[in-house]
């Protein structure tokens, strides 16, 4: 238990430090294309190849390479936070799942109910596709855009998500905020989804696919609405 709080507490203090990075950037930014000034790359040279009068050419250099270095840190910090998430979450989720063993020890999987997949009946069952460790939904997919990232991952309305990225159920108080983290930092990377769906045979299946978040032509970097279970 101390070692969670432990966890818990670092994740925290990265999280601090990572606002004030993105403070850091704001401000310089702020400066840099504050009126009269180049922005972040503008031209410092007039057109006959003078430097522009009126500017603090030193400290505008200065801001620059600052905040090259603070963003570069800030990814730095980023890709520790994730790795230090993955580590804190399966944590949480090993200890879930030995708490579920020896309370569900005969539990089968084909007596689950409405709660654990949505209408589930008594003779439906699940195939896992070779996966071993079933957890209940923790969301639901209830739409899915023409031509977003989801759409080319495969995934559909009405699919229960038991798996996004390294989220699992019972592994955060607020589950739609770790999975928008999740798809944040990793932006143009490979996301694996383990879902519940009935197959063509009306017998509900286990499934993991990969989902690429990235801009496409609608909003966001999914082009899908999770409903929390």
């Amino acid at each position: 238990m101390e070692g969670k709080k432990d966890k818990r507490q670092e994740l925290l203090e990265l999280d601090r430090e990572k606002k004030k990075l993105e403070e850091k950037i704001a401000d310089l930014t702020d400066y840099l294309t504050s009126p009269g000034m180049p922005g972040v790359d503008g031209s410092l040279i007039d057109k006959d190849g003078f430097p522009k009068s009126g500017l603090d050419l030193v400290s505008i250099r200065a801001a620059r390479h600052d905040l090259i270095c603070t963003k570069n840190d800030l990814k730095n910090l980023m890709e520790k936070i994730e790795k230090k998430m993955m580590s804190y979450f399966e944590e949480l989720n090993n200890n879930n799942n030995n708490e579920e063993e020896a309370k569900e020890d005969d539990r089968k999987l084909t007596n689950r109910d409405e709660a654990t997949a949505g209408a589930v009946s008594e003779d439906q069952n699940y195939n896992n596709n070779g996966v071993n460790d079933i957890k209940e939904p923790f969301a639901k997919i209830i739409n899915v855009e023409i031509g977003s990232p989801a759409e080319e991952a495969g995934l559909k309305a009405d699919d229960s998500i038991i798996k996004f990225g390294i989220l699992y159920k019972g592994v955060s108080h607020n589950p739609l905020s770790t999975l928008s983290e999740i798809v944040k930092n990793n932006i143009g990377e490979e996301i694996p989804v383990s879902l519940v769906r009935k197959n063509s045979e009306n017998i509900l299946v286990v499934e993991t696919l990969n989902i690429i978040p990235h801009t496409w032509s609608g909003r966001g970097v999914l082009g899908c609405k999770f409903q929390i279970l």
